[in-house]
């Protein structure tokens, strides 16, 4: 910054000399228009870099020796776009001639109409007026010489309008433009202050800016061998950045001290939408790379639903989205540094420091602490249409690497405590390893890996809960703690296609959840269980015992994740009076479920359980369902549960429909058997009748002692026949062994396998 300013002023004495020297000699000796090579070549040798006079020269001698050179050119550096690095339109001065006697340079109002500057610099970081620059160094010694050789110089001031100024920084990647350039001073005397005033139309590309600036500066040291320094009296700024108004002011003034290579501005009020804020600045080390700068910014408390809906957005939530700042910051090239970072969004309040260590990269550390937050409060109030992101979009997270603890943590009216978060971003992934969290006794962990430019497992989350409390979360999460228990919860979730329209369809995984010592409260399964059952026959249920709670010792669930369904491996509810065991899919993206459960009532405490239904003790009841996750549909396999409750009877009934076809096949006669019987039985009944209970006795004994010497020889055959009867029918009647992933119905009073 020293050098261009001492550049440009060094050109503008050079100018003043060689114009000093034209208007003594020209009008004397020739027309300068016969001359202008060696003009041309004269200027080239003071500045180091070709010039052209495209345009006439105008001159006069008296009372002023007066020169006005049109249309002249300074060519650009080598190897830069465009061929010129300054186009001047018009440039005038006038010159006393009689004090030049005394060695008095006394200059009236040097003016530059319509110059247009080019200023360039390269990715290297050269610049396009580094070498006019390097060539003036070489002249100081011959420039200090002069100065000591009591020549005294006085401009009355300097004029320029309709200027033009663009600068590119390749390196950076910026570009300003700075139009209709109107720059006036006072008089210019060594060891006098020189007031200067500069207004113009700025532009800067890449920001989207464009605004009127206004400066009003004090120049001390001009024409001297003092180092330069600007006093800024003013400098404001008001336009608009990105269609969003924008505002800068300095409130104190400010200092630009050339010498030692320093700026200092107490106060400097930027207002941009609704955002207020304020911050000093000062500079240090200006011309060299490791220009550092650094203030104390501040931001007043401002609404942020109203400053995104004036970027486009806005927010529907019942926060009050009230949000203030303050944090020491300072900037070295690409370093950018924020300490003692406060921060307050509503009642919650965020501290800590953040350092980048590299601006472009986005590469730095951080510790932040936030004392709590609710999420719920800024949760969007109407639900608005989703956008999918396009797969192709690079998403870049920068290279970050920190901490952040959150005392407090509310989201869904769940609660967790002592939340701790390590984040590392390597581009376009993310990782959070791990977040811990006291969470309702308990403690929660997750992992969680975010990584778009994978193939598969573009995003894997892993999340345990260890010893939760599931009566006070759910009391949180639905407003009933209906649930009581310890719950354990284990889960591994990879979904490969994250920027899908539904995501959800390539997740894959697994899950696992144990509660266990709780009871289900306000909600009585055996009562549920009656009502459905009277479904059957379209009358009510008995009523169940208000008092009673669905204790259980434990509930289970494993399930794996497969293309966004849910598939369970183990369903399972057990407790002292209901024992369920279940096999259910539930679909992610469809939101619906659809599989079995079997509850059964076992243990039931007498008049709990309506008459009718007594029988179904200790047999599964079948229950399908189907339909929305959220409110499912029940049904009841009618036939299913009459063959669990029957099967006792219809086993008996086979095993004596099996015997009469043996009896059958054996021809073995009971009838006969059976009327002996009969006859006897009828003889004792007749009272009296002595003689024919004797001759029924002796007719039982003589066929009971026949039967009795036939009895060896026919048993031998009958057994033979029937265990080859047994034997045929066991094979040809054999039934399919039972899945040992089920149980079998009305065979256990308390199965706890699916």
């Amino acid at each position: 910054m020293k050098k261009l300013v001492k550049w440009l002023f060094g050109i503008l004495v050079t100018v003043v000399l060689l114009l000093v020297l034209a208007v003594l000699l020209l009008p004397i000796l020739f027309d300068p228009n016969d001359h202008k090579p060696e003009i041309q070549q004269a200027v080239q040798n003071q500045i180091g870099r070709e010039v052209s006079l495209n345009g006439p020269i105008g001159w006069s001698v008296f009372p002023w020796i007066a020169i006005e050179l049109n249309d002249v050119t300074v060519a650009n550096e080598r190897d830069f776009s465009g061929d010129s690095l300054a186009d001047i339109g018009t440039l005038s001065a006038r010159v006393k001639l009689m004090p030049l006697l005394k060695k008095d340079i006394q200059v009236d109002t040097v003016e530059l109409m319509s110059p247009r500057i080019h200023l360039q610099v390269a990715q290297s970081g050269q610049s396009n007026w580094q070498s006019i620059m390097d060539h003036l160094a070489s002249e100081d010694e011959t420039a200090q010489s002069d100065t000591k050789s009591n020549i005294k110089i006085n401009i009355e001031g300097i004029k320029i309008s309709a200027g033009q100024l663009n600068y590119r920084d390749a390196a950076a990647g910026s570009t300003l433009k700075l139009s209709d350039l109107n720059f006036s001073s006072t008089a210019i005397t060594a060891g006098k202050p020189a007031e200067m005033t500069l207004k113009g139309q700025l532009e800067m590309v890449e920001n989207k800016l464009s605004a009127d600036l206004s400066s009003d500066f004090v120049v001390n040291h001009l024409l001297s061998e003092q180092a330069m320094v600007v006093d800024i009296k003013s400098l404001a700024l008001a336009g608009e950045m990105d269609g969003i108004p924008l505002k800068v002011r300095t409130q104190k003034g400010g200092q630009l001290d050339l010498g030692q290579d320093s700026l200092k501005i107490p106060e400097i009020n930027i207002e941009y939408a609704n955002v207020r804020l304020k911050t000093p600045l000062t500079g240090t080390h200006l011309s060299s790379q490791t220009a550092n700068y650094s203030g104390q910014v501040t931001i007043s408390s401002f609404n942020v639903a109203e400053f995104l809906q004036q970027l486009g957005g806005g927010l529907d939530n019942q926060a009050a989205n009230q949000l203030s700042a303050s944090t020491d910051w300072s900037m070295r090239g690409q370093v950018l540094t924020l300490n003692n970072i406060k921060a307050q969004l509503d009642d919650s309040e965020l501290t800590g420091q953040v350092t980048i260590s590299d601006l472009e990269r986005m590469a730095g550390d951080f510790k932040l602490n936030l004392n709590h937050i609710n999420l719920d409060d800024y949760l969007p109030q109407t639900e608005s249409e989703a956008t999918v992101q396009d797969s192709e979009d690079a998403v870049d997270f920068g290279y970050l690497d920190g901490e952040i603890t959150i005392g407090r943590l509310t989201a869904m009216g769940t609660s967790l405590d002592n939340v701790k978060l390590h984040m590392t971003t390597r581009g376009s992934e993310l990782n959070l390893r791990p977040l811990t969290a006291v969470f309702y006794q308990g403690l929660l962990k997750t992992e969680l890996t975010l990584a778009p430019d994978k193939v598969t497992d573009k995003l894997v989350i892993k999340h345990s809960m260890q010893d939760i409390q599931a009566g006070p979360l759910l009391t949180d999460l639905m407003g009933n703690g209906f649930l009581s228990g310890l719950g354990q919860l284990q889960a591994d979730i990879r979904v490969s296609q994250l920027f899908a329209a539904a995501p959800l369809r390539s997740a894959n995984g697994h899950l696992s959840y144990h509660l266990s010592d709780g009871e289900i409260k306000g909600i009585d399964l055996v009562l549920m269980t009656q009502k459905a059952l009277s479904l059957l026959n379209k009358s009510e249920a008995a009523e169940a015992n208000k008092a009673l709670e669905t204790e259980f010792g434990s509930m289970a669930l494993e399930a794996d994740v497969v293309d966004g369904v849910i598939k369970t491996k183990q369903l399972a509810l057990k407790s002292p009076y209901f024992d369920l065991i279940g096999d259910v899919e539930v679909d992610l993206v469809e939101q619906s479920i659809k599989g079995t459960i079997q509850p059964m009532l076992i243990n039931i405490p007498p008049g709990v359980l309506d008459a009718r239904f007594e029988r179904l003790l200790n047999h599964r009841i079948p229950v399908s369902l189907s339909g929305s996750m959220l409110a499912p549909n029940f049904g009841i396999d009618i036939k299913q549960l009459l063959i669990n409750t029957q099967k006792e009877k219809i086993e008996a009934k086979k095993e004596e429909l099996k015997q009469e076809l043996f009896d059958s096949l054996l021809g073995k006669d009971k009838k006969s058997k059976e009327k002996l019987v009969e006859t006897k039985q009828q003889a004792v009944d007749d009272n009296g009748e002595n003689k024919a209970i004797e001759n029924a006795d002796e007719t039982t004994d003589e066929t009971v002692e026949s039967e009795a010497q036939e009895t060896p020889k026919e048993d031998s055959k009958d057994r033979l026949k029937r265990e080859l009867l047994e034997g045929l029918f066991k094979k040809s009647k054999k039934e399919p062994e039972p899945d040992k992933s089920e149980s079998e119905p009305g065979s256990e009073p308390q199965p706890d396998t699916i």
